[in-house]
């Protein structure tokens, strides 16, 4: 997800026993790590899977929304808070917002 190739995930998403939200070593998730790339279809593919937890916050604290707001990232945070039940406040370990 990291490079943002759309059809490779989207193959991925489909295939049995794939984990959608599986943690690596930093706490980062494919949602996370699409977000931080500014990957929009991809963060798009990822939110459409059933049980995606797009709330979840990496070893920093940093979540999807976060990572995509401190890039600049417009159309992925759009994605993201049109997500029912995303965290807008969250912070991070900094004390961070998506807002702030």
């Amino acid at each position: 997800s990291q490079d943002g190739h759309n059809d490779v995930v989207r193959a991925l998403l489909a295939a049995d026993g794939i984990d959608a939200n599986h943690v690596d070593s930093d706490g980062d998730t494919a949602l996370t790590c699409a977000s931080v790339k500014g990957h929009a279809e991809v963060v798009r593919a990822l939110l459409a899977v059933h049980g995606i937890d797009a709330n979840h916050a990496d070893n920093d604290g940093d979540t999807a929304l976060i990572c995509a707001s401190e890039k600049g990232h417009a159309e992925v945070v759009r994605a993201l808070l049109a997500v029912d039940g995303i965290d807008a406040n969250r912070t991070d370990i900094d004390d961070c917002s998506a807002l702030a």
